[in-house]
């Protein structure tokens, strides 16, 4: 994965920071470090994995000491190189450090260099620790949350060049490891456009495993199950009451491969670009006969798009997008078919429409209304 200067920069830093509270555990120095930290939370997250990292430093035989090339170390080098026969062989991480950090240390950096003394190990041990930040960086699982609330969308990039856009309150976990690219669908619905990688891509929701076969598609997990909408490429649908499904994927299988010996035994099924299916939460899977794939994503556009549905599920739509309460009353009333394209943030649209209807009584006030049917 290659680093923007700037990102190659905080990371250094990080690992700056990690070494020097192990050599100056000072109040001084944490009020320093906690300044530095409160600047982003990336800062934070490079903060935490170098803080992880620095025990592989820990594991060095003792006997097998650093030496520093006196050379490099006089002409002020940020990436000191370790000669042959050290504990780590930085050879190549060294480089790539090399190539992404700037050679002059941010001016935020002044304050952290040790005594002279100490500054040849210091340095040798803050570059190792770089390198191994840079190097091994994906053998660690990197988690983390995206959301968004009532109304909000956002699109997110995520670490391998994948896109996620989120729809109203969605919420997703992403873990990538070194075997897999792994999203959790907690709630809402997700547009995935996913990046080629020799690591699978694959989502779970509910009872529902979709892995990415070189594709864009959406999910939409709802109270009675998933939705998964194919827009590009091709997926495969795996039933499932385990979520942990997904780090069970071995570390053979590609994108374009078959599914694995932990998904063999499990009934699935394959889509195509234009193909939607459902997954209830009981695990049937159940493909759409007149499937409407731009229908489903059409929230990108802040439209609703309905095909025949019930009227209590169009309500409950719009619900997700605004506090405008709309109350149906009566059985038959929640269970009439409802076809229309609506402004996802004018719910006042949908209540226009059923005002219309001779059958229907609407009494409205600034942010409710009530639907009744006619006596």
């Amino acid at each position: 994965m290659k680093l923007s200067p700037a990102e190659a920069a905080i990371r250094e830093e990080a690992a700056l920071w990690a070494a020097r509270r192990r050599e100056d555990p000072s109040d001084e120095s944490a009020a320093a470090l906690t300044a530095w930290l409160n600047q982003s939370p990336r800062h934070m997250g490079e903060y935490m994995l170098a803080q992880a990292l620095w025990g592989e430093l820990q594991n060095i035989d003792r006997d097998r000491r650093i030496e520093v090339n006196e050379s490099e170390a006089s002409q002020g080098s940020e990436i000191v190189p370790l000669r042959e026969g050290s504990a780590f062989p930085t050879t190549q991480p060294a480089k790539a450090v090399a190539g992404e950090i700037a050679a002059q240390p941010a001016p935020a950096l002044q304050a952290l260099r040790p005594r002279p003394r100490r500054l040849k190990w210091w340095m040798a041990a803050a570059a190792t620790l770089t390198a191994l930040l840079f190097g091994a960086f994906w053998l660690y699982r990197i988690s983390t949350t995206y959301a968004t609330e009532k109304g909000e969308q956002r699109t997110v990039r995520l670490a391998d060049g994948s896109l996620v856009e989120l729809n109203t309150q969605t919420r997703i976990r992403v873990d990538f490891s070194q075997r897999i690219r792994a999203v959790r669908l907690l709630e809402g619905e997700a547009l995935f456009t996913v990046a080629r990688a020799d690591r699978p891509f694959v989502v779970s929701s509910g009872t529902a495993v979709v892995q990415a076969l070189g594709t864009q598609f959406s999910v939409y997990r709802k109270a009675t199950g998933t939705r998964v909408a194919v827009l590009e490429g091709r997926v495969q649908v795996v039933r499932t009451s385990d979520e942990t499904l997904p780090f069970l994927v071995t570390e053979n299988q590609t994108q374009g491969g078959a599914a694995t010996n932990s998904t063999a035994d499990r009934p699935s099924a394959m889509l195509d670009a234009g193909e939607e299916i459902d997954v209830s939460r009981g695990g049937q899977l159940s493909k759409m006969h007149k499937p409407d794939v731009a229908g489903a994503v059409s929230w990108r556009q802040r439209r609703l798009t309905f095909n025949d549905q019930p009227l209590a599920e169009v309500v409950s739509e719009f619900q997700r997008y605004s506090n405008f309460k709309i109350t149906l009353e009566g059985a038959a009333l929640s269970q009439r078919r409802i076809r229309g394209v609506f402004h996802s943030d004018r719910p006042e649209s949908l209540i226009d429409f059923l005002a219309a209807d001779e059958t229907l009584s609407v009494k409205r006030t600034k942010d409710a209304a009530i639907v009744t049917v006619r006596p």
